[in-house]
């Protein structure tokens, strides 16, 4: 996805100062400078590569707001009050993308898709039926159906999820970066993070290579944590999702992106009907 999400992105070079400054210019931190610069803070964006050119610029795209472990195993770890708040957080989050790329009039592709998860071959159904029990444990809307429209799948169950996402991120972002720059924000590419001092004013100073910058508050939005503790990057593990199209005489599903879960479960987001 070879798209230039911030054309105008240079390397810092000096000293600046700012309400604001965003180390990370992911989707996270992006999305973080487009909310301050709406509420009317001037805003610093940095990053060490190009702007949108990490994990953000390698996604699926699928907007799906409950949990790619299956909502049954992340009840069995944090419970269900914190799953509840996972999921209407998740939820939130892609209306929130909806309402924000109607406003900036945003052409990012994004449409509505439902989300299929159903029960791989030779595995027991009762996975689908504590899934199915989970998820309307959490609130969220699912419907059980028997089968879909693949080989081998026709008797397998099934669980549909209505109103899911898809959207083309880089695409998205590029309307954000263009909106946080009409409200003065700035972006600034191959720039590494050094240090992040909070001084007795209350002001944080951002030493990286090129310059500094002096803000009242410092947001890391970075894909890995800046720490200076190896053990901690050994227990980040890194994911893959499949991407895929499926297509038969009654029914087309594109762009479906396939991840595998344990069990294994394959999840599937087909258009709508």
């Amino acid at each position: 996805m070879d798209i230039a999400v911030a054309p105008n992105a240079t390397p810092l070079q000096g000293s600046k100062k700012c309400d604001v400054v965003i180390i990370g210019a992911g989707i996270a931190g992006i999305s973080t400078a487009y909310e301050v610069a709406l509420g009317g803070s001037r805003v610093i964006v940095l990053d060490r590569g190009k702007i949108a050119g990490g994990i953000t610029a390698r996604t699926t795209a699928h907007l799906a707001p409950l949990c790619d472990d299956l909502t049954s195993a992340m009840i069995g770890f944090r419970g269900e009050d914190t799953s509840r708040l996972f999921y209407e957080s998740q939820a939130a989050a892609v209306d929130r993308i909806e309402e924000i790329q109607h406003r900036e009039s945003i052409d990012c592709d994004f449409r509505r898709l439902d989300g299929f998860l159903f029960q791989a071959r030779d595995t027991d159904a009762k996975i689908i039926e504590d899934e199915l029990d989970a998820v309307r444990t959490v609130g969220a809307p699912v419907h059980r159906l028997v089968g879909v429209p693949l080989a081998h799948c026709t008797q397998q169950h099934v669980l549909r999820y209505p109103r899911q996402g898809t959207f083309h991120p880089l695409k998205y972002l590029r309307g954000l970066v263009a909106a946080v720059e009409a409200k003065g924000g700035s972006f600034h590419c191959d720039t590494v993070v050094e240090r992040i001092e909070e001084h007795d004013d209350g002001k944080v100073v951002v030493t990286a290579s090129g310059g500094t910058v002096t803000a009242q508050a410092a947001v890391v939005a970075t894909n890995a944590p800046i720490v200076d503790r190896f053990a901690l990057h050994t227990k980040m593990a890194s994911l893959s999702h499949l991407r895929d199209g499926f297509f038969n005489q009654e029914r087309s599903y594109p762009g479906c992106p396939v991840l595998g879960h344990a069990g294994p479960v394959p999840l599937c987001t087909a258009a709508a009907a």
